[in-house]
């Protein structure tokens, strides 16, 4: 990434350290044990479904987009296999304080992938 693209973060250090979004390991403890030992200077939350925001099981959902203060600038890291609830979602993320968000489209697990979501190929 060339250091003049960073137009949302002007104040990040070049190069700068960022927490890995890591499923079922990121959570808000874990992010304010890594702020106590040595803060990055970007935290990413956990792997979070879009299509379960908006869903019945949107509170459990909710969990994995818990952040203390302490964890800013904090980016949402999102996914979804149904299109129509990014914009929804963004909007809410954008109103809970995140800094910004990040969509996924990388994951390799198959179940994910088997669903159409993150790396599958689309037809």
């Amino acid at each position: 990434m060339n250091p003049e693209s960073i137009v949302m973060y002007p104040n990040l250090p070049h190069p700068f350290f960022v927490l890995a979004p890591m499923d079922d390991v990121a959570d808000t403890v874990f992010r304010q044990i890594v702020a106590n030992c040595a803060a990055p200077d970007l935290f990413i939350t956990e792997f979070v479904n879009v299509d379960g925001l908006q869903s019945n099981g949107r509170e459990h959902v909710l969990k994995r987009l818990r952040f203390s203060p302490r964890e800013q600038p904090i980016i949402a890291q999102i996914w979804v296999r149904n299109r129509l609830n990014f914009y929804k979602t963004a909007n809410e993320l954008v109103g809970m304080g995140f800094a910004g968000i990040d969509i996924n489209m990388g994951c390799p697990v198959k179940t994910i992938v088997k669903g159409g979501c993150c790396s599958c190929s689309y037809k």
